[in-house]
């Protein structure tokens, strides 16, 4: 991992301190490499507030995203911790009150830039 990632800092933080199997393995090929890209910018800390353009952290500064990914862990409840408002105000932790509902368990209605990938609580 550290020759891959080519920043000592970033290895320091990435590289687990348990053993291999105890956890989900991180994704293959391309995905360490990709954080050492000078596109990317890797960033510690708690987000403490989404705004139009991005989120704010709690280090007060503020970053542009094109996209944000949310890493669920080991939490396998369905209804989101936190406030997510798509199109005419839907709020998905009101339309999944009950249930997870999701087209072919890629997407929900209303929410567009909501997209599901492999391993999450609707599409497994």
């Amino acid at each position: 991992m550290r020759t891959k990632l080519k920043d000592e800092d970033l290895a320091n933080k990435l590289i687990p301190n348990f053993a291999l199997g105890c956890r989900r393995l991180t994704p293959d090929i391309g995905y360490l490499e990709a954080l050492g890209e000078p596109s990317v910018t890797t960033v510690y800390g708690e987000i403490t507030k989404m705004t139009p353009k991005g989120v704010v952290t709690d280090s007060s500064k503020e970053y542009k995203l094109d996209g944000l990914v949310c890493a669920a862990g080991f939490d396998t409840t369905f209804k989101p911790r936190f406030p997510l408002i798509g199109r005419n105000g839907a709020n998905l932790g009101e339309e999944w009150k009950d249930e997870p509902r999701s087209y072919l368990g890629l997407a929900t209605h209303g929410i567009p830039q909501l997209l599901y990938v492999p391993w999450t609580q609707v599409s497994h």
